[in-house]
């Protein structure tokens, strides 16, 4: 995708609504992680404009690999009202850090849904802007407007990333 926009200078544009990278077993036989590490890469490379449009849920790596954010340098990254950002799910981060807790009750399922309608009402993409490399939250309606304001001013083409930019050099003894 990234390849094929580069080689006629056309700008990448992201509308995620990723849930989440899908880690686990079912994903390793579909390869799905494999494949969403060549995304990741892919993007890192790119030279063209890059703008992302957050349309939903952005979890994790999901968020990252549909350019969420500020990981890929995007010249743009809006999110809708609707956007929920976060680490991870809510219902996968209540399981992990509250579990005991939860368990603990005589109702433990009343207590995890507690906690998760808690959690979802401090939801807000106002916040997550702050924390996860949101330019605006714009209404829906104003989305193409956006992008092509952003685009136009946008460069047409950036440096292509080293290599080796990040890497210490052989003898430095950073290895």
């Amino acid at each position: 995708m990234c390849r094929s926009c580069q080689t006629v200078t056309r700008s990448t544009i992201c509308c995620s609504r990723a849930l989440r990278s899908g880690a686990g077993s079912a994903a390793e036989k579909t390869g799905l992680m494999r494949r969403s590490g060549r995304l990741l890469y892919e993007l890192g490379q790119a030279t063209v404009p890059r703008c992302t449009v957050i349309l939903r849920k952005g979890y994790g790596l999901g968020y990252l690999a549909m350019s969420g954010g500020r990981a890929f340098d995007a010249d743009l990254c809006v999110a809708w009202p609707t956007a929920e950002i976060c680490a991870m799910s809510i219902e996968g981060a209540v399981d992990v850090a509250y579990r005991r807790d939860y368990q603990s009750v005589p109702d433990p399922a009343a207590r995890r849904q507690e906690l998760i309608e808690t959690f979802q009402a401090q939801i807000d993409p106002l916040r997550a802007a702050a924390g996860f490399g949101i330019d605006d939250v714009i209404d829906p309606r104003d989305t193409r407007p956006v992008l092509i304001d952003a685009l136009s001013r946008a460069a047409p083409t950036r440096a292509r990333p080293s290599s080796t930019a990040s890497r210490p050099s052989e003898g430095s003894g950073e290895w």
